[in-house]
């Protein structure tokens, strides 16, 4: 089997999704967020510094009606929940890069087990535009992405197949 090949087959083995997060779980990864989310949370939020970042990835864990985490090689890599309203979230570590084509395989399955049940029939959020690589997957995984009015923010979408 070819070399690459096969590396990208046992990054993928060992990525797997957990609905056992914990505000732990959450800490860890508000502790080692990924830059582009760092600046997000800055320039969006006026969240600086590492405690006040973790501090806001645990409200956001404790005001979601639903949280998935993702784990690489047994650690956490990305957290994503979804608030009653709809409004999907996610952030992770410098690991989300190696779980790409694990999260474009499982995209169906995060996004059902988040949304099932939920009355929002849109899921949605803002993002920075300067967050290319994360716009550049949203879309790829189906996402509406439009400039929001009077906000220098994209407003992302993506409708609800689980609508209660």
């Amino acid at each position: 089997m070819d070399r690459k090949i096969y590396k990208k087959a046992t990054q993928c083995m060992t990525t797997k999704i957990t609905l056992d997060v914990t505000e732990d779980f959450a800490g860890y990864i508000g502790m080692n967020l990924k830059p582009t989310d760092i600046l997000e949370l800055k320039s969006m939020y006026g969240i600086k510094g590492e405690q006040k970042r973790r501090a806001a990835i645990i409200r956001s864990f404790k005001g979601s009606y639903k949280i998935v985490g993702l784990i690489f090689k047994d650690k956490p890599c990305a957290i994503a929940g979804v608030d009653i309203k709809g409004r999907i979230w996610m952030v992770s570590t410098l690991y989300i890069d190696k779980c790409t084509r694990f999260i474009l395989n499982n995209y169906r399955k995060i996004i059902t087990i988040l949304s099932y049940g939920l009355p929002a029939s849109v899921l949605f959020n803002q993002i920075d535009p300067l967050s290319i690589k994360t716009i550049r997957l949203l879309k790829r995984l189906g996402f509406k992405i439009t400039q929001e009015r009077h906000s220098r923010y994209l407003r992302i979408e993506v409708q609800n197949d689980c609508k209660s």
